[in-house]
């Protein structure tokens, strides 16, 4: 079952010359990007940054308008205000900074219950009872309910987090470089809790992640992107032990092996990123890309090969 459609989504940003009419810039942050997300999997978004990633992901929350495509849940588009309003309920989302996205001045207990106290869900002490259910969900204990942001560890103000997300009793969760921010032993202990909550609540992810190893570690199926396009899409298995696009090979070739003395095939990135106010025509990594041939300076069309989709001119289907 999709429990998420992805149609076309186009998300641009306005840049003004001046203080005052018609923008005369814009900057394509996703542009015409399709996905689905099935019920109880765990979706991959991965990308460098500026490639339109967390910008998918806020926008399926109503953060950002978009610019056109579908964003359709449980087969309903979501369109207007009351639309994202029911969206909302259904899909959270855990922040990369936890520092920044905790509410200093408040103590948990209060931040935790603040979902429930929008939608006034439940009685004051019914409310006060999922809240202490669910700080022993994530591995907290009760005592932390009293405490201020400041007063806990990275690890700590992350289950705080995950644990606010999923007070709401949402079905899917969008976790935005939800490790990025702690220390290595910390994010193990993270994805190991993230992976159990799903295992028990049902939960269903989205993943946003520039790191391969930790998507490869978490991920069911994923989609590579850069500048706002879809390079390729595909089983994690699969993309992350043989992958395909140019793109996608060179960055998994920056990725650290952690023995010194094993050799990889190196696939090395060429040039900068370009600027996304004046992205290249055609394909968007053609200017990176040591395969670069004339027809490049065309959209590339998908090339499905089994279960995958690749967006390049070196593939062609059948």
């Amino acid at each position: 079952m999709k429990l998420l459609e992805i149609k076309d989504l186009k998300v641009y940003f306005p840049i003004k010359d001046k203080l005052f009419g018609k923008p005369e810039k814009f900057i394509k942050a996703v542009n015409g990007v399709s996905f689905h997300v099935k019920k109880g999997e765990t979706f991959g978004i991965v990308g460098e940054s500026g490639s339109g990633k967390s910008t998918i992901a806020m926008t399926i929350l109503g953060i950002h308008k978009k610019a056109g495509g579908e964003i359709v849940f449980k087969g309903k588009t979501i369109e207007s205000k009351e639309d994202f309003k029911f969206l909302r309920k259904k899909v959270q989302i855990v922040l990369q900074d936890p520092e920044a996205s905790l509410d200093p001045r408040k103590k948990i207990k209060y931040i935790v219950r603040e979902g429930l106290d929008i939608y006034k869900i439940a009685t004051k002490d019914e409310r006060n009872k999922r809240v202490k259910e669910v700080i022993l969900k994530v591995g907290l204990t009760e005592e932390v309910l009293n405490k201020y942001p400041h007063e806990l560890s990275g690890g700590q103000k992350q289950r705080v987090s995950i644990a606010r997300a999923l007070v709401l009793e949402p079905e899917l969760l969008i976790l935005d470089e939800p490790t990025s921010s702690l220390d290595v032993s910390v994010q193990a202990q993270i994805l190991n809790l993230l992976m159990d909550l799903q295992e028990r609540l049902a939960l269903t992810y989205i993943f946003i992640s520039h790191d391969l190893k930790v998507v490869e570690h978490i991920a069911d199926r994923v989609m590579i992107m850069y500048l706002g396009k879809i390079m390729e899409m595909g089983s994690a298995q699969d993309i992350l032990l043989e992958p395909l696009h140019p793109y996608t090979k060179a960055l998994l070739s920056s990725v650290p092996l952690p023995d010194p003395k094993r050799r990889k095939d190196e696939e090395v990135f060429e040039g900068e990123v370009p600027s996304p106010l004046d992205p290249p025509r055609g394909c968007p990594f053609k200017t990176r890309c040591k395969y670069a041939m004339n027809i490049c300076d065309e959209p590339p069309k998908p090339v499905r090969m089994n279960d995958r989709l690749i967006f390049c001119h070196l593939y062609k289907e059948g």
